[in-house]
């Protein structure tokens, strides 16, 4: 049980490199409430493409 003085941080994420770009998907977290900040601290899903020069 939280005494409001921190939380949890989360993700899993899973990468490839494909066609000359890393592509990466991922699921994301926290263990705020969502009625102690809306939805902007829901957990989301992450998609990514990255290139290195």
């Amino acid at each position: 049980m939280m005494d409001g003085s921190g939380y949890t941080d989360w993700g899993l994420t899973l990468s490839t490199e494909q066609l000359g770009l890393t592509w990466s998907v991922g699921y994301v977290g926290n263990s705020i409430a969502s009625d102690a900040c809306a939805d902007i601290c829901d957990n989301r899903l992450l998609l990514s493409a990255a290139k290195s020069f």
